[in-house]
């Protein structure tokens, strides 16, 4: 991405319409110069907020949207907008994002509305949504905001965090620019399948047996060393548990045994009490049975009394009162018949005046629908006839259409014809003037040829070589091994250093606890035996005398521990001493082998004169783009003079084909006309025709066409069809009114004839029911109301209270008569017996019983914990099956999960996305030190550390800067300001040239620096843009942001912002 064009307006601290050429320089360096505030970095924000829709930078930065970019120098009425023109991977693209703020209505204030955006391709149509375009520019560069600005847009600071940042942060951010999506998808692969089959084993195993312990049942008499045992992960739990189900089984069948004898016993005195509760039973019924059978003798006389008045009323209701009913409904038939037979004679003197009036409608509609009847068939039928020339008309007038649209189509192919001919005519005027303007195109193709041959023999040449340039990359590789020998001589060397002062240090502690040991020697020989000799000087020591004896110390090295301590020291020194042979022999040979390809290389290019201009960065390639521009050069001209020869060929066949389709044109042409003229006749016939037939027809003023006819026809059908009906209906009318009337007097002459019948009825049942009354012994209707008084005045009641004293009487005589029974059995069966008293036998049942429930609370105990204790063993048994079957998978798995996640690594944790990110970060060190070694004039050098420096830490990414004045490496937060100034910038230039080549990369012909130049001596500024000129070769762009007078000498073209009260303003300076 390289911009073009960038253009503000109400954007930051740009109020009016900004335009920012990046064309108009001829070198791609510039400078962004201006005082603080002015405006300098929103330049660099407008480009971010075109791209992505975000402002540079971050911290501060962060928390700045689109929005917020509106300037404060206008009002915000004014849209706030950004477009941006930038040129990418050769192709011209444009985008452009505005804000709008609406105004509330009723306010004035205004509010939040979202961006909208547009991007414009070379070769598609416009994008206009804001998501759309910020996904399809992050598509396009292969990069999104964040990436965007740790690549291209290198803000205040933001290098430096990189340099001092950890393993971890520094992992995230190269795993964002290079994918290591696939690196931790294995990670996180390891880690799954390991929990999965930790989690499966703590359900199977570990956590089942945990489950099956916590409702263990533990014996009462177990003692602590015996819990012990039964936890969960105790090697002795299977084998103990099942020892204790084997006991508790033991224990179970020695009380069901006991359960049986103590349930024999209790049955036998069940059975004995039961024999004399049954005894007791039948003597207390009988005493009972005597009792109720005097209560129910002196209830005998009501009983008759109930027994009269229930006869009575039973024959009152089953006998008499149904014939009473009888009687009152014949005598109200007989009423109801005289009514309806006077209402229905009433009703027919109504219907016989209805029937007359319907009769003399009938009569006038019929005078008046049949004449007008007859009339609308004429009508119908003359219009039907005419039907057919109707549609002969229509025929003809469709013939005429069709007719004048042929002469239509044929005129338009006639005039269609006619222009493409012209237009032939035309082209092939002008591929005559291009065959001529061609001419010679062949002679040229022919010398070109030549010309790449020679080209792609020099570069052949220079190809030939590749072994030459493959030892100079070897050569190179070597003295990145050189450098790695160099660091762990100087390693090993410090690790000897340290190994013989752990050697001294124990040394010297032995020394003095053995004098010590001494010491305390002698003192305990003059105590004992009054004088002593020193074993190794063989001085004698006196007792009185003042001595001064060695001081012992609390603890004193074992000679093993001396000697092992000189062993590694002298182990280490060898190797010390090995490492420095063979970096001495490394640096001989390398400095060979660069004498060697230096004066291969001179034979290839003159200008190779020592081998630092072979090794200068990019001559190599910079002498095969030479030959390839040369080859590539030539390959273009031929290639031009190739296809002007084609496209002669091509020009003279198309030549022949024009004139060939002009004359088909011609007769084309010709055709039409003659077709034209023929149906211009043909529908002058057709339009004669249809005049002469309009004549024929009478009705063509009131029907014009054939569906107007025919839509009279159906009006007159409907007219005729609507009196026809109404006859019809005047009709039924009468014919309806003079069957209501036959049918109503049959009605009343039945009814007449049935009175007499009626009155006879009603005579005979009123006879029958005085009879009734005086077989039942009634002499009154009032005699009769009172029999059934008691049972209700409905006819439910009194049957429900007949029954019910009926039920009273018949339950009265058997209870009677089953008493008396009972007592004659009951004495039969206590004949000689007394009760028994019952005490003595509960007692000893209820002694029983307890030692029974006694007994079986020992056994459903003892069964409970047998069960418990069988079914724990064997769920231990199936659990620890089961985390044998998995300890080999869960052994490899977990190392694997470990190693992959750095888990177990010694010197940090090293990941396996961290440990493949490691060899990028060693490509990004080594393009980092290119420039670092010209910046700080070769006297720093970035080293790559596997290890972290707190055990626990992340590793794999680590960096340290050596030093090689001092030939020791040190952290980079040891750097002075301007150190690590231009060491983080050669870093971040070495990260974005290594996104950039690295396979999958991305393009970026652009670079924003922002500040940072200030803390720089001039030496080292001077270097620093040596480097950064570089960067310019290829067409690349490099914007720098800085307040340093130096740079505004150094780079000649600039971008001057100015602040000023209306807003900040820009002036290009080339």
């Amino acid at each position: 991405m390289k911009p073009v064009i960038l253009e503000m307006t109400a954007f930051g601290s740009y109020a009016k319409p900004t335009t920012v050429d990046f064309q108009k320089w001829n070198h791609s360096l510039y400078l962004i110069a201006g005082d603080t505030g002015a405006g300098k970095t929103t330049i660099f924000d407008a480009i971010m907020v075109a791209l992505y829709g975000v402002a540079s930078g971050k911290g501060d930065h962060k928390a700045r949207t689109f929005e917020m970019m509106h300037c404060d120098y206008v009002e915000k009425s004014t849209d706030t907008r950004v477009a941006l023109s930038f040129l990418h991977m050769g192709k011209l693209y444009r985008v452009e994002r505005t804000l709008h703020f609406k105004k509330k209505r009723g306010t004035g204030e205004y509010e939040k509305t979202t961006p909208s955006a547009i991007f414009w391709e070379p070769d598609g149509q416009p994008l206009e949504k804001t998501e759309q375009v910020t996904e399809r520019i992050t598509k396009l560069l292969g990069m999104n905001a964040e990436q965007f600005r740790k690549i291209a847009m290198l803000a205040q600071g933001e290098f430096k965090k990189f340099l001092d940042a950890d393993s971890e942060e520094k992992n995230k951010i190269l795993g964002e620019l290079f994918d290591s999506s696939a690196y931790v998808y294995f990670q996180d692969l390891f880690d799954a399948a390991r929990k999965k089959l930790e989690q499966e084993r703590r359900e199977k195993g570990t956590e089942q047996i945990r489950r099956v312990m916590e409702d263990f049942l533990y014996p009462e008499d177990m003692g602590e060393e015996e819990r012990a045992v039964l936890c969960a992960g105790h090697p002795a739990l299977e084998e103990t548990l099942c020892q204790l189900a084997d006991r508790d089984g033991e224990e179970r069948e020695a009380l069901l045994q006991k359960e049986q004898e103590y349930g024999r016993q209790e049955k036998a005195l069940h059975e004995k009490k039961g024999g004399a509760q049954e005894r007791n039973r039948q003597l207390e019924e009988l005493f009972q049975k005597e009792e109720a059978y005097n209560a129910l003798q002196k209830k005998q006389a009501a009983m008759e009394a109930l027994k009269e008045q229930v006869d009575k009323a039973e024959r009152a209701f089953y006998k008499v009162k149904p014939k009473q009913a009888a009687a009152k409904k014949a005598a109200a038939d007989y009423e109801r018949a005289l009514r309806e037979t006077k209402e229905t004679k009433e009703r027919l003197e109504i219907l016989v005046k209805d029937r007359e009036n319907r009769k003399l409608a009938w009569e006038e509609t019929g005078k008046k629908g049949e004449p007008l009847i007859a009339e609308l068939a004429i009508r119908i039928d003359s219009l039907e006839k005419a039907i057919p020339r109707y549609e002969e008309l229509e025929e003809n007038r469709r013939g005429q259409q069709e007719q004048q649209r042929l002469v239509k189509e044929a005129a338009e192919r006639r005039k269609f014809a006619e222009e493409k001919k012209n237009r032939l005519a035309q082209e092939l005027r002008a591929l005559k003037e291009g065959i001529k303007e061609l001419e010679g195109a062949d002679v040229r193709k022919e010398r070109l040829a030549g010309s790449l041959d020679r080209a792609r023999e020099n570069l052949d040449k220079l190809i030939s070589e590749q072994g030459l340039l493959a030892q100079t990359a070897a050569i190179r590789k070597k003295e990145e091994c050189l450098q790695k020998e160099r660091q762990i001589l100087r390693e090993t060397t410090c690790q000897a250093g340290q190994l013989e002062a752990a050697y001294h240090k124990l040394y010297q502690a032995f020394l003095s606890g053995q004098a010590g040991i001494l010491a305390k020697n002698l003192e305990q020989e003059l105590q004992e035996q009054g004088e002593a000799q020193c074993p190794v000087c063989k001085t004698a020591f006196q007792a009185g005398q003042v001595h001064s004896f060695a001081e012992g110390t609390e603890e004193i090295p074992e000679k093993s521990q001396v000697d092992e301590a000189r062993r590694l020291f002298d182990e280490k020194d060898g190797e010390r001493q090995e490492q420095s042979r063979k970096t001495a022999q490394l640096e001989a040979a390398l400095g060979e082998e660069k004498a060697g390809v230096t004066a291969r290389m001179r034979e290839l290019a003159a200008d190779c004169a020592d081998w630092e201009t072979l090794c200068r960065e990019g001559y190599l390639e910079e002498l095969e783009n030479r030959y390839r521009q040369q080859e590539e050069t030539a390959k273009e001209a031929f290639a031009l003079a190739r296809e002007q020869s084609k496209r002669l060929e091509a020009l003279k066949e198309q030549a022949a084909e024009k004139e060939t389709e002009e004359k088909d044109c011609a007769a084309a042409a010709e055709e039409s006309r003659e077709q034209e003229q023929a149906h211009r006749h043909a529908a002058e016939k057709k339009k004669a025709a249809a005049e002469a037939l309009t004549k024929s027809l009478p009705c063509y003023e009131q029907c014009p066409d054939r569906e107007s006819a025919a839509r009279q026809r159906r009006i007159w059908e409907e007219e005729k069809k609507q009196w026809e009906l109404r006859m019809e209906q005047a009709l039924t009318v009468y014919t309806e009114a003079d069957r209501k009337c036959e049918e109503t007097g049959g009605i009343l002459r039945a009814g007449t004839q049935a009175l007499p019948k009626y009155a006879q009825e009603r005579e005979e049942a009123a006879k029958i029911w005085r009879e009734e009354m005086e077989l039942a012994g009634f002499d009154s209707e009032e005699a009769l109301q009172q029999a059934l008084y008691p049972a209700g005045e409905s006819d439910t009641a009194a049957q429900q209270w007949i029954t019910a004293k009926r039920a009273q009487l018949t339950d009265y005589e058997n209870a009677l008569k089953n008493t008396k029974e009972r007592i004659t059995e009951l004495r039969e069966r206590t004949k000689g017996q007394e009760k028994t008293d019952l005490t003595k036998l509960d007692e000893d049942i209820k002694k029983q019983g307890e030692r029974l429930e006694e007994l079986q609370g020992k056994l459903r105990l003892c069964e409970k914990r047998y069960e418990n204790h069988r079914l724990a063993a064997a769920a231990v048994k199936k659990a620890n099956q089961a985390l044998k079957d998995t300890e080999a998978a869960w052994i490899r798995l977990d190392d694997l999960a470990n190693l992959a996640n750095g888990s177990n690594a010694a010197g940090g944790r090293l990941s396996f996305d961290r440990y493949v990110m490691g060899y990028v970060f060693r490509e990004v060190l080594e393009m980092a030190n290119r420039r670092l070694a010209i910046m700080s004039g070769g006297r720093y050098e970035l080293l790559h550390e596997m290890y972290a420096r707190r055990g626990n830490a992340a590793a794999g990414l680590e960096v340290s800067v050596f030093d090689m004045t001092t030939g020791k490496s040190r952290p980079s937060q040891s750097l002075s300001g301007g150190e690590s100034f231009f060491v983080s910038l050669a870093l971040a230039l070495g990260l974005s040239d290594v996104v950039q080549n690295h396979a999958g990369g991305r393009q970026l012909d652009a670079l924003f620096i922002d500040e940072g130049f200030g803390t720089l001596d001039s030496d080292v500024l001077d270097r620093a843009l040596a480097v950064l000129n570089r960067l310019t070769q290829g067409n690349r762009l490099v914007g720098i942001i800085s307040h340093v007078a130096r740079l505004e000498e150094s780079i000649p073209q600039q971008i001057r912002v100015k602040s000023g009260k209306n807003g900040s303003s820009i002036e290009i300076v080339q």
